[in-house]
């Protein structure tokens, strides 16, 4: 034991010479140096007890009969100088204190003849007044900047506690790191339309400040720059104010609200994260991009959120954890993806929710644990649903429908989901992630309309009672999912009748509507409506049994499956319809109901000129497909074949009957030729 102490004693001796190795003359520690260029010069360095009064740093000294020029200032020399009142600099001095520690520091004086500073009022500026470099950290009171400084320095403010006011003038155009941060006593301060640069951390940790008046119209900005200062209450962006920068108000729980104006476009990532104080924001029409994490955690939020339609892109995290928004949500058509943890525990969200069919991607938990949404509606855009998307939404109810433009589900996606009673996977789905409808207790039905099982893990429908569920199947594939592995554990493998419809997806004027053949049919009648309660009718086409407009001809097509592009309605309109499967004397041996709304207008897609079957085949493909048409094993349209991708944009076209989708994504597109359109998934 005693061993082991003097062991302590001799490395603490070691560590206490080697802090303060440097050499004191007159006073003053100093690093001594020596290079080529200076010669013989000096560092000021930390004294082990602090400077304290007033230091006056010479402009050389002797020692050992050298003589060392003062020319640099010791990153820490000031460190810990809370009884420092003043502090003078020779000529020679090429360095700026930091004087950040220096709490009774009230002056900082210079002499004349320096080449790089000047000091006017006991405050430092470089030579020629443009910059604030330094303000003595026990000054007080009031301060106006000259109307000379183009620049206020970093760190130039850093610690003023007794500073309560600072009036900015419209000469300056950058405001430093870190140039005012802790300055507890600040309260207000104006940053004026000239300022086009603020650093890191300007203002961050002003924690007495309560009003800013921000009217920096064309700005860039380092990240949070008020973050911290937990009792802003006030601020006023100007009108001409453009981008919101990121992190900006972090963690400023004491705002509770803001008026952004419409001038600005963007509001930058984590502009408003943990302000749990903000109890309302209302966003313009002129912002077009809500950055991540943007208002995250914002749980004083309460009421209604409105995206506005300018809107086309919203940030991961966007609104995560903003659980005191209520009602419905609404999300403009104009956005195109939806990040991750978008919308993340908003457990006050309420009632039908309807993604856009602008939307493309639902990100990883952009929904999950919102618990109070009672329908969701997904649009044949979305190609991809992301891992834990819907996760424990446990207030959604009924059936759930996911569209045939969906080729992969990811794990855990709608786990918890307990009061959803049915689920339709589509025949595009090729990905199913684990345990992506487990613990959906209150299943009773599951339609997977892929005629060849996916291939599934043991914990996809984890915990759902598969003696009470039923498992629908496309006619005549039942015996495959009974002898496919996890698929098989439903007891009851029902085949759907004949006369299915297995798909709808709208384009810009009407929808491709796809159904199952029927053994016994002798035609097939689809009639399309303008309202739920098909009183009004808006097209009724008629289908021989080989799924072609009504012709005289009674063949019956190789195909199992048809399909038919309804065109000439209204975009972005929603249409109800049913299809009905006709027997001898055209009685109707089975009718179904079903409904889609039109695409929004897009350029590109025109009107099938004539009822043709396509025949596409490989389909799914990995890279060319050949495209017949009726009983010809060729086209008649010198057009050849159009590509589309399900928002109606074109993307291809080709001569002849053949196209290579080699280069495009994984996904499903729609391809237009002798004026029919028909469905191809790329894998």
């Amino acid at each position: 034991m005693k061993r082991t102490k003097h062991l302590l004693l001799t490395i603490c001796l070691l560590i206490s010479t080697q802090a303060w190795s440097a050499t004191l003359v007159n006073g003053i520690y100093y690093e001594l140096i020596y290079d080529q260029y200076n010669g013989y010069h000096a560092s000021v360095a930390p004294s082990p007890s602090g400077y304290t009064g007033n230091l006056t740093i010479p402009i050389s000294f002797t020692y050992n009969g050298i003589t060392y020029i003062v020319r640099l200032m010791g990153e820490n020399a000031l460190q810990g100088c809370t009884g420092l009142t003043s502090i003078s600099l020779p000529a020679t001095m090429a360095d700026s204190p930091k004087t950040k520690d220096c709490s009774s520091l009230t002056s900082i004086s210079v002499d004349a003849s320096n080449y790089y500073f000047s000091s006017k009022n006991g405050i430092l500026f470089n030579k020629n007044e443009t910059a604030l470099v330094r303000f003595p950290a026990g000054k007080s009171g009031n301060y106006t900047i000259p109307s000379s400084v183009t620049s206020i320095e970093q760190d130039a403010f850093s610690s003023c506690g007794g500073l309560t006011s600072v009036t900015i003038p419209s000469s300056v155009t950058s405001i430093g790191q870190n140039a005012f941060s802790s300055c507890g006593g600040l309260t207000s301060v104006t940053i004026p339309s000239s300022v086009t640069s603020i650093g890191k951390d300007a203002f961050k940790g002003c924690s007495g400040l309560t009003a800013v008046n921000f009217n920096a119209t064309n700005c860039t900005y380092s990240s949070s720059i008020f973050s911290d200062c937990s009792r802003l209450t006030s601020f006023t962006i100007g009108a001409g104010v453009k981008n919101i920068p990121n992190r900006i108000f972090s963690y400023c729980s004491g705002l509770t609200a803001i008026t952004i104006p419409s001038s600005v476009t963007s509001i930058g990532d984590y502009t408003f994260s943990g302000c749990s104080g903000l109890t309302s924001v209302t966003i313009p029409n002129s912002v077009t991009s809500i950055g991540d994490y943007a208002f995250y955690g914002c749980s004083g939020l309460t009421g209604a959120l409105t995206i506005p339609s300018s809107v086309t892109s919203i940030g991961s995290s966007a609104f995560s954890g903003c659980s005191g928004l209520t009602g419905a949500l609404t999300i403009p058509s104009s956005v195109t993806s939806i990040g991750y943890y978008t919308f993340s525990g908003c457990s006050g969200l309420t009632g039908a929710l309807t993604i856009p069919s602008s939307v493309t991607s639902i990100g990883s938990s952009a929904f999950s644990g919102c618990s109070k949404l009672t329908s969701v509606t997904i649009p044949n855009s979305v190609t991809s649903i992301g891992q834990n998307a819907f996760y424990d939404c446990i207030g959604l109810t009924g059936a759930l429908t996911i569209p045939s433009s969906v080729t992969s589900i990811g794990y855990y996606a709608f786990e918890g989901c307990d009061g959803l009673t049915s689920v339709t996977i589509p025949s595009s789905v090729t990905s199913i992630g684990s345990s992506a409808f487990s613990y959906c207790y209150g299943l009773t039905s599951v339609t997977a309309l892929n005629s060849t099982p996916v291939s599934i893990s043991s914990d996809i429908f984890l915990s759902v009672d598969k003696s009470r569920c039923k498992l629908y199947v496309p006619y005549g594939s039942a015996a495959a999912y009974k002898a496919a592995g996890y698929w098989k554990e439903f007891v009851n493998i029902i085949e759907l009748p004949e006369g299915s419809v297995i798909n709808q997806t709208p384009t810009i004027d009407g929808a491709l509507i796809e159904w199952q053949s029927a053994e016994n049919a002798t035609g097939y009648r689809l009639v399309i409506y303008t309202d739920a309660a098909h009183t009004e009718v808006a097209r009724i086409l008629v289908f021989n049994a080989a799924g072609q407009l009504v012709s005289q001809t009674n063949l019956r097509a190789a195909s199992s499956t048809f399909g038919y592009t309804v065109t000439g309605l209204s975009s972005n309109t929603p249409y109800y319809y049913t299809l009905e499967t006709l027997g001898a004397g055209e009685a109707v041996i089975i009718s179904q109901s079903g409904s889609f709304t039109t695409l929004g207008a897009t350029a590109g897609i025109v009107e099938p000129r004539r009822a043709t079957v396509l025949r596409v085949y490989p389909n799914p493909t990995d890279g060319k497909v050949r495209v017949e048409s009726g009983t010809s094993t060729s086209l008649s349209d010198q057009n050849g074949i159009k590509v589309f991708d399900l928002q109606g944009k074109q993307l291809l076209q080709t001569v002849g009957n053949e196209v290579d989708l080699s280069a495009f994504a994984k996904g499903v597109y729609l391809l237009q030729a002798d004026g029919q359109m028909v469905k191809v998934m790329k894998k």
